[in-house]
């Protein structure tokens, strides 16, 4: 029902909010002082990795055939993404 739909989005909000909060400042704190910066670059890019690839796989798992331009959107960012990363790397 509605209803339940909307109770379980609040409890995932919930548990996204307090995991997204909590879990940078628990690494940041458990980690050696002089590799906290790549700690917390791991973090974050695994953390865009999965933003990037958790739409395509969860829509992959409810749909038959992923939509090409989802894909494409995709590949887009990931490609910008690479670009941008070795543009910063190279200055």
């Amino acid at each position: 029902s509605l209803k339940m739909i909307w109770v379980v989005l609040g409890f995932l909000a919930l548990g996204v909010g307090l995991i997204n909060t909590y879990l940078p400042s628990y690494l940041a704190a458990y980690s050696v002082h002089n590799n906290k910066g790549f700690v917390m670059g791991v973090y974050e890019g695994i953390g865009s990795l999965s933003r990037m690839l958790g739409p395509i796989i969860a829509y992959s798992l409810v749909s038959s055939s992923v939509r090409t331009l989802y894909l494409a959107y995709a590949g887009i960012i990931f490609a910008l993404s690479l670009i941008y990363y070795f543009k910063q790397k190279a200055s």
